[in-house]
């Protein structure tokens, strides 16, 4: 688990609603209060990411993967929020290559520190991306 807490929500994407999705993870995975608030912030920087970085793989912190992976288990709002967001379906691709991995966790380290001052380097990162 993170061991750092984040001091202030941010407003990312303040029009998708993850209520349905952020209960089910905190149920799936007994998450405090605390990690749930982390991990749903870092999943809304991820789509975030997508919607400014669309030609850059990006993998998500391991945290707000699963995040991800619950958002897409609800297809009709996984969708309907895909098509909102980015105009498609954001694909869930698991890493083939480990040149690939290692380009997007690069890639994420250096776009959540220089998008949202989130030094997210010493986390587990997801083998995935989108």
């Amino acid at each position: 688990q993170p061991a750092f807490q984040p001091t202030e929500q941010l407003n990312i994407l303040p029009q998708l609603d993850l209520t349905s999705v952020t209960e089910r993870v905190i149920e799936e995975y007994n998450l405090s209060p605390q990690q749930a608030a982390l991990g749903e912030q870092w999943y809304r920087m991820f789509l975030s990411l997508h919607q400014s970085h669309t030609d850059t793989v990006i993998a998500p912190p391991a945290l707000a993967d699963k995040w991800w992976h619950e958002h897409i288990t609800q297809t009709r709002k996984y969708f309907a929020d895909c098509e909102a967001l980015f105009g498609e379906y954001l694909h869930h691709n698991v890493d083939q290559d480990e040149v690939t991995a290692q380009r997007a966790k690069k890639n994420a380290t250096e776009l959540y520190q220089s998008e949202f001052g989130e030094d997210i380097s010493n986390t587990l990162m997801a083998n995935c991306n989108g």
